[in-house]
């Protein structure tokens, strides 16, 4: 389950970053100010093989 999302998510990072402006994909997806370390780790695994 947890790999379904993380793909899903992945495929919409890519879809942001081949479709929108320079930087856009990043602000879509932005941790909070004091993010927990899951959150840290889910945008890691989100932006890994995306760049």
């Amino acid at each position: 389950m947890t790999d379904d999302v993380i793909d899903y998510l992945r495929g919409v990072y890519e879809f942001l970053k081949s479709t929108c402006p320079n930087g856009f994909a990043e602000e879509a997806f932005p941790l909070p100010p004091s993010p927990t370390r899951a959150q840290e780790l889910l945008l890691h695994a989100i932006e890994s093989d995306a760049h």
